[in-house]
């Protein structure tokens, strides 16, 4: 008897031990589990702590990069004559495109003809509309309304030009002093202007002297507008004018109300503001060491 129940006992005992450890088995899983949830949710929040953190940060090189750029343009807007400036001295034009993000480092850079200088020193930056107080540009209305500037700017008086033209020039000239520039540039837009001729570019022909603009990326040959608009920018405000001591050659109207000269015929001059363009009178003044080509790039 006493066998038997001690038998019985000893199984209830195995029995309760195996449970025993069953359970403690369970529990050891739980305590895995709940521990790797533990150990995932503070990875988890580590990521969320760097990926905040990195927001943070990237928030605020955004943040000091918006205030460089900030500064950056606003220290371009004094080398740059745009609407304000046209507005303050000749009268409401088109409104303007924001200046490119690169304008600063372009304005920064070395001179890709004289490397011993800036672009900002031996460029100007100008928007070049397409009216004035709602009127089509033509050549003659530039000349009048530079006449008479308002908030300071220096005058200059006119005379006739086509006086000192040869007959058979004489009314293309007429023509073109009355002409729109939409047939020439679609749309208004910024122009960094060279204020001098290229360097080695006198004493050449027109595709000669192409082929030296040609080789520096972005530049093309600056029309007679653009020159106009550089000559009496730079006179207005008191500075030495573009072109004063080499003209430069410019490219084709494509005027249809002028009959066409060829390029290598339309030359501006800077050496005074009311001289600032004229056809030479013979084939023999062309190609000259007093004859270069400017350059010039649009945004």
């Amino acid at each position: 008897m006493h066998g038997t129940i001690d038998g019985n006992v000893q199984k209830l005992t195995l029995t309760n031990a195996a449970a025993l450890q069953s359970r403690d088995q369970e529990i050891q899983a739980l305590k895995a589990q709940l521990k790797k949830k533990d150990d995932d949710l503070l990875a988890s929040e580590k990521r969320n702590r760097e990926v905040v953190n990195a927001q943070i940060s990237l928030r605020k090189e955004c943040d000091k990069l918006r205030l460089c750029f900030g500064l950056a343009i606003q220290r371009a807007k004094p080398l740059a004559f745009g609407p304000e400036s046209w507005e303050m001295y000749i009268g409401v034009v088109d409104p303007a495109e924001p200046l490119p993000d690169s304008i600063c480092d372009t304005l920064e850079a070395n001179d890709p003809w004289d490397t011993a200088k800036k672009v900002k020193e031996t460029h100007l930056l100008f928007w070049r509309p397409m009216k004035i107080n709602g009127q089509p540009i033509t050549l003659q209305s530039i000349e009048t309304a530079f006449k008479s500037p308002k908030g300071g700017g220096r005058p200059h008086s006119g005379y006739n030009k086509t006086v000192y033209l040869p007959d058979d020039n004489r009314q293309r000239f007429i023509n073109l002093l009355n002409s729109t520039w939409d047939q020439v540039h679609a749309s208004p837009a910024w122009v960094l202007l060279r204020k001098e001729a290229i360097p080695e570019s006198t004493n050449k022909d027109y595709s000669s002297q192409s082929q030296i603009l040609g080789r520096k990326k972005g530049y093309g040959v600056p029309s007679i507008i653009e020159i106009v608009f550089g000559i009496f920018i730079e006179h207005m405000r008191g500075n030495p004018a573009p072109y004063a001591s080499i003209a430069t050659r410019c490219a084709p109207t494509g005027l249809t109300t002028s009959p066409e000269v060829p390029a290598s015929e339309w030359l501006v001059y800077g050496n005074h503001p009311l001289d600032c363009f004229k056809a030479p009178p013979s084939h023999s003044f062309i190609n000259t060491e007093s004859i270069g080509m400017g350059a010039v790039i649009r945004f």
